[in-house]
């Protein structure tokens, strides 16, 4: 069975910085080529 998302839980890199106490958006990126564990996106909304 596919994996359900519920479309309101989804949050993307500006929020996931804010949550983990980050100052810019663009170090999750660098997280997550860093740390091998660091969730991957569900889904890609494009650039911005």
């Amino acid at each position: 069975m596919p994996r359900r998302v519920v479309l309101e839980d989804l949050i993307d890199a500006h929020d996931v910085a804010k949550i983990i106490g980050l100052v810019h958006r663009n170090t999750v990126s660098q997280y997550q080529r860093r740390y091998p564990d660091m969730p991957r996106p569900v889904l890609n909304l494009g650039p911005g």
